[in-house]
């Protein structure tokens, strides 16, 4: 049976490279919503969101145990806020999302419902811009 003993600095590659695919993981995701959200079926007809999230949440743990074997630590920074074109942006790609998810609907119903889902979201982003 062999046995092989990892140094701290290979612990130190791996959460590295941990940290990159959970980028990508997170990237791939943040895609495929687009996607999904623009042309209904076209990725969850080959991978559902559920496969991808619990991908994530492995890397997380992974990510998590491996760093306390390693024994990182984070120091606090300053929190930045999102820029105002960013957000412009974020909050005209939801609208877009949400009118075409609801395109079967009649025209008024849309915009009501549109109208409901904004409120939301500018409620949501008040409370978690602290």
């Amino acid at each position: 049976m062999l046995k092989f003993k990892l140094s701290s600095t290979s612990w130190k590659i791996i959460y590295k490279l941990l940290n990159d695919l959970l980028f990508v993981l997170l990237i791939f995701l943040g895609f495929s919503l687009l996607t999904d959200g623009l042309i209904t079926g076209l990725i969850t007809k080959h991978i559902s969101f559920l496969k991808i999230v619990l991908l994530i949440a492995l890397d997380l743990i992974a990510i998590y145990k491996i760093g306390n074997l390693v024994n990182v630590s984070f120091q606090k920074q300053k929190r930045t806020f999102l820029k105002n074109k960013t957000t412009i942006f974020l909050v005209i790609m939801a609208i877009f999302l949400i009118f075409n998810s609801l395109i079967k609907l009649t025209l008024w119903l849309n915009f009501f419902v549109l109208s409901i889902a904004l409120v939301i979201i500018y409620l949501v982003y008040q409370n978690l811009n602290f």
